[in-house]
């Protein structure tokens, strides 16, 4: 049996970036009950690239993640929502595309970070780590943060 590796390269709108910039890669699906992977999400240290998966491989500009800032992590939260973590913050993208963004206090910035269907959890530099819960009915995120005296 021959196994074979299929290689895409991606042109990035006339940009070349080299493969040593390359920091992390996701697949999420759209919504739970799809069988497949929707998109691929590639993290560079200066950026976030949103590929769709179908019939072919195509960037995806309107995806509600922020293309500016790398990603740290990048997952499918509740039915049918996307979530993203980045260094400054955390993009909360609902199926209708609405947006809710929550910022880093105090100029501190995600280091680490856990996600599950539910529940987010994100250690900030400092120390202090952000618990973040969906709501089953309203499906927005609800937090705390959790501050340690070391």
């Amino acid at each position: 049996m021959r196994r074979e590796i299929l290689i895409f390269l991606i042109p990035l709108k006339n940009t070349l970036v080299p493969f040593h910039k390359l920091l992390n890669n996701f697949s999420l699906f759209s919504y739970l009950a799809d069988e497949f992977d929707a998109y691929i999400i590639v993290s560079f240290v200066n950026a976030t690239l949103v590929l769709s998966i179908g019939d072919t491989v195509e960037e995806v500009t309107d995806s509600g993640f922020l293309g500016t800032t790398p990603t740290i992590c990048c997952a499918s939260i509740g039915d049918d929502a996307l979530v993203q973590i980045y260094p400054d913050g955390i993009r909360h993208i609902r199926a209708d595309r609405r947006v809710n963004e929550w910022k880093a206090p105090n100029k501190k910035t995600i280091v680490k970070c856990a996600v599950n269907q539910r529940q987010i959890v994100i250690a900030l530099s400092g120390g202090d780590l952000v618990y973040f819960e969906m709501d089953p009915v309203s499906f927005t995120l609800f937090y705390c943060i959790l501050t340690f005296q070391w």
